[in-house]
């Protein structure tokens, strides 16, 4: 057998060893290195910025200013386990804002539909440009039911007011099976 021998008079069966062995040793540390970068910093949801921003609020001196918005809330008829239903809402903006982020999440017990699908997501967010004051925005949401009791629907608004960023944060309580009958249709201000 003829041993082929390599550039630093090493065989070609010893070398192949080498680059072996420093890849065995060198591929744990790429490994760590891969996973250390991919563990990066997450980017916050709209939902988690609006709590940051609301937490802060609470936290200064004006905490308990209005919201940027007035909502009125229709739910027609009644909601039953299972069954997609309609909610309609109306956003009334108290004054004009270039840009408004409108999310709405549900909790557990609704669950969001896109047309006959219900969707795995738990966060909705609309953005609204140019928006003025004293006028209607409607919005539509098809929300399902999977369990029954007192369910919420969270709004969260992200706006920006004289150079700073804020939030508010909406709740819109839907009572599915029996406790719906007191609101049946009825409209809600908050």
């Amino acid at each position: 057998m003829s041993v082929v021998w390599g550039k630093k008079g090493k065989s070609m069966p010893e070398l192949a060893y080498r680059k072996l062995v420093l890849l065995a040793l060198l591929l744990p540390s790429l490994l760590i290195i891969v996973s250390c970068s991919s563990n990066k910093i997450r980017p916050l949801s709209t939902v988690e910025i609006a709590q940051q921003l609301i937490k802060d609020q609470q936290n200064s001196a004006n905490g308990n200013e209005k919201s940027p918005l007035k909502i009125h809330f229709i739910q027609p008829g009644k909601a039953v386990i299972g069954k997609p239903m309609e909610i309609e809402l109306e956003l009334v903006p108290r004054q004009d804002y270039p840009l408004l982020t409108v999310a709405y999440q549900v909790n557990d017990g609704l669950k969001f539909n896109k047309r006959w699908l219900i969707q795995q997501q738990d966060t909705i967010i609309r953005k609204l440009s140019d928006v003025k004051s004293d006028v209607i925005y409607p919005q539509r949401l098809t929300i399902t039911p999977v369990t029954g009791g007192v369910l919420n629907l969270d709004i969260y608004i992200l706006y920006q007011d004289q150079k700073e960023q804020k939030a508010s944060r909406h709740v819109i309580t839907l009572s599915i099976g029996d406790a719906l009958k007191k609101h049946n249709g009825e409209r809600i201000k908050l």
